[in-house]
């Protein structure tokens, strides 16, 4: 899967101003994949469920819950080999926030991650509260 940014970021941030020259980089990084100001699951090439390898095309699907629901799971299992599903319009049992709480429902924030794919980030982080 071809995805992104494909350059190594290495992000030790062990000091105080550290952080803020790495989220600098990291926005930069993450800048440069936009094409005409937008980033890829604006794009209207988004929205294709069929996918042109070799073409500048979003490495992101994006797709409403109610389109997706009616998707056949070799569909979906045909857009993975290629791209990332990003379904909008899901509802749910309440408003979730953007704090560590909320993301702690969603997801074990503890849990620690391996991610395949061509980005590669190496990183410490020390959180003091």
């Amino acid at each position: 899967m071809e995805i992104g940014i494909s350059r190594v970021v290495n992000l030790n941030i062990s000091k105080t101003g550290d952080d803020t020259e790495t989220l600098r980089k990291l926005e930069d990084l993450i800048h440069a994949e936009f094409k005409n100001g937008l980033p890829p699951h604006l794009q209207s090439n988004a929205r294709s469920q069929s996918h042109l390898p070799g073409t500048d095309q979003s490495g992101i699907y994006v797709t409403s819950n109610s389109e997706f629901k009616k998707l056949h799971a070799r569909e979906v299992q045909r857009i993975l080999r290629q791209r990332i599903i990003l379904v909008h319009g899901n509802s749910f049992d309440r408003s979730y926030g953007w704090d560590l709480e909320s993301f702690g429902e969603l997801y074990d924030v503890d849990k620690k991650t391996k991610v395949q794919g061509k980005i590669a980030i190496a990183y410490d982080v020390f959180v003091f509260c």
